[in-house]
């Protein structure tokens, strides 16, 4: 495993906001794998690229709200689509032991106080900024411009 963690967001870093506003999204919600093609197309090629970089050291740990709201196979396949999975950590790719899938920065912790992190880097990248909440000092996070998303 590579001595970097990123705790990663999908809608507003992966995803500009408003990138899928015309698909229904109830539909989306029922059956997403339907709908991972068209996501895969509305996803910024410059977003994608940030994120490989950033995939050269350091392990994935997904923490959207996609994690509440859609099977994990769907999150693996749209994932792995853009070439993006094989970053991600292979035990506990996605951080979801919170009740309230809200609850980013109680995840967030759970992750690191369950799993061993000997490395020198802890990121966030969100549109929302958690840094208050978060009870290592050594978290840094990245809030991109939501309407664009993370460019690097």
């Amino acid at each position: 495993m590579k001595d970097n963690i990123l705790f990663l967001d999908l809608d507003g870093v992966l995803l500009p906001f408003g990138s899928y506003d015309d698909l229904d999204t109830r539909a989306m919600l029922q059956k997403p794998l339907e709908f991972k093609d068209a996501l895969v197309e509305r996803t910024p090629k410059e977003n994608i690229d940030a994120l490989h970089k950033l995939g050269e050291d350091h392990t994935f740990v997904l923490i959207s709200t996609w994690r509440y709201l859609v099977p994990d196979e769907m999150i693996k396949e749209y994932m792995s689509a853009l070439d993006l999975w094989k970053y991600f950590h292979k035990e506990r790719p996605i951080a979801n032991f919170s009740i309230q899938y809200a609850d980013k920065p109680v995840d967030i912790n759970r992750w690191l106080a369950e799993y061993e992190h000997g490395g020198t880097g802890i990121l966030v990248i969100d549109d929302r900024d958690m840094t208050h909440h978060f009870k290592h000092s050594t978290i840094k996070q990245i809030a991109p411009d939501p309407k664009v998303g993370y460019l690097g």
